[in-house]
């Protein structure tokens, strides 16, 4: 979901690098129309990626205030894609080879195949429709952040690198640590980078030690879970105590 609409997801970055001096609201908007999207609705091309204003995805030309608000920068990043299924081009591609046979009366060598299967991709790939993804960013320009409406690691590589190539500034994401480290005087930082993963097991009485060479009831590598059935239904007694529906140890299973 976007920022504009619903409960977004949103990926932040923090500026690793200060904002040069010269780096006006004239000079964003250059950048801006540098880097845009580039239509490739009558191509072959397989996807595209680029800047669009915020409030108009067709529109790129980036003119006065359309990308100001406030004293923050906001605009969209569009990537437009088409896909061509593997089966597809097989399919047609066993048809555009008889026909050459046809004609020549001899199958084509290896590089001839090579040739009509990628001529007949790119034929195949001006007749596929194109999706269309729209993801916002906000430049909050107080604090230094920016805010990317998506996650995932292709989102954020593709994001990554057309940010660099428009803006030259370096960015890093935020993450819950490095959050931490900011908010965290000196021995608190020590300590979060202390931190060490640890298990835990859903069981009731004391952990069993694993030191022993008795068999545990539970192993350290697959700790037991309650199936969900166990719980799904218990019916409400009309008097006396509520059933227990705490979690039990392998041990206690019937």
């Amino acid at each position: 979901m976007g920022i504009l609409k619903g409960a977004p997801t949103v990926t932040r970055y923090r500026l690793a690098d200060a904002v040069p001096s010269d780096y006006t609201e004239e000079f964003i908007g250059e950048r801006l129309k540098k880097f845009a999207f580039r239509d490739i609705e009558n191509s072959s091309e397989e996807s595209s990626s680029g800047w669009v204003e915020l409030l108009d995805a067709l529109n790129w030309d980036f003119g006065e205030g359309s990308y100001r608000i406030g004293p923050n920068y906001a605009f969209t990043m569009r990537l437009d894609q088409r896909k061509l299924p593997g089966k597809i081009l097989n399919r047609y591609y066993v048809i555009r080879e008889a026909e050459v046979v046809e004609k020549t009366g001899r199958k084509p060598n290896g590089v001839r195949r090579k040739e009509l299967k990628e001529a007949l991709r790119l034929e195949l790939l001006r007749r596929c429709l194109l999706t269309t993804d729209l993801y916002e960013v906000v430049w909050l320009t107080g604090r230094q952040e920016i805010w990317l409406s998506g996650g995932g690691e292709k989102l954020r590589a593709l994001f990554e690198d057309l940010w660099g190539r428009t803006f030259g500034i370096a960015i890093r994401m935020l993450v819950p640590v490095t959050i931490g480290l900011e908010l965290l005087d000196d021995d608190g930082r020590l300590r979060l980078l202390g931190l060490k993963p640890s298990l835990f097991w859903a069981i009731r009485g004391p952990a069993p030690d694993f030191r022993t060479t008795a068999s545990p009831a539970v192993s350290p590598l697959r700790p037991w879970r309650p199936s969900p059935r166990r719980f799904s239904r218990h019916p409400m007694p009309a008097s006396g105590p509520a059933p227990d529906l705490s979690f039990r140890s392998a041990s206690a299973r019937p």
